[in-house]
């Protein structure tokens, strides 16, 4: 059954987890997840990937905001990475 978080990409089901509002906050973890073998998009950042860091600090999506998506296989990894860096162990 399919889930409306879901996403077919390159064959593999693509699984939200994280939404933020922040271009540049999702760019950093989306990076921080890729440094860890964790590959990870986001998704809704078409329009601003060719803007200067500045212009993209001030960016706000429509609607619901950036997410971040990562690979079906990996999404308990990357969950222990998410509140590793959010209880500040990944510094």
């Amino acid at each position: 059954m399919s889930n409306s978080n879901d996403d077919l990409l390159d064959g593999e089901t693509w699984v939200r987890i994280l939404t933020v509002q922040d271009l540049l906050a999702a760019e950093r973890i989306r990076d921080l997840l890729r440094e860890r073998g964790i590959g990870a998009v986001i998704i809704n950042d078409e329009k601003y990937k060719t803007l200067s860091e500045e212009e993209r600090a001030k960016a706000r999506p429509e609607g619901e905001g950036f997410r971040l998506e990562v690979p079906r296989p990996l999404l308990q990894k990357a969950k222990r990475l998410l509140e590793d860096i959010y209880k500040g162990k990944d510094e």
